[in-house]
């Protein structure tokens, strides 16, 4: 195998909405009638996140009185600013996913989430996996199975009558 090198998830999101607006959306539903309009917005929006600022003690003015506790509020304010800018910039890229999934699949009863799964089991079942999947997956369970308050849902890491190997990942998110 080649060495792969991956991009970053803002540039991948600028270039999937850049191929989803040359796609004619008509030719795929006609349910959706803006297409795929909505999914470009949101990964425009994703690929351009830069920042979300979390100030942890804003409206805590005891925190000036005492050196520790300021910089202790500095630090999870630098944290939570990361991780909040991470969440932020993947549901735009969900709401993208759920948009494009309005466009091909069917309105019933199941989830959106689901009959993408499916999707992906009857069309691409045997197929070999996205550059990185297994371990990224593997990864994944780990955080999940040591996290504590997550360990929970380890048992949703199992194969079920419709996801296979490429819907698993889908399906724990």
């Amino acid at each position: 195998m080649k060495n792969i090198q991956l991009i970053d998830i803002q540039t991948h999101c600028f270039r999937l909405g850049e191929l989803l607006s040359k796609l004619d959306p008509y030719n795929f539903s006609k349910l959706e009638p803006y297409g795929f309009l909505t999914a470009i917005d949101w990964l425009t929006i994703a690929s351009g996140v830069e920042s979300v600022k979390i100030r942890t003690s804003k409206h805590d003015q005891t925190v000036l009185y005492c050196g520790s506790a300021f910089e202790y509020e500095e630090k999870r304010s630098e944290l939570l600013s990361r991780l909040t800018t991470k969440l932020t910039i993947f549901n735009f890229v969900w709401n993208s996913f759920e948009s494009v999934t309005k466009v091909f699949l069917d309105r019933k009863q199941e989830s959106i989430v689901n009959q993408a799964i499916r999707f992906l089991k009857q069309n691409y079942g045997l197929e070999p996996s996205l550059a990185f999947y297994n371990d990224h997956l593997c990864d994944l369970y780990k955080y999940i199975k040591y996290s504590g308050f997550y360990s929970e849902y380890c048992k949703e890491f199992k194969f079920s009558n419709f996801a296979d190997l490429q819907g698993l990942g889908l399906h724990i998110v």
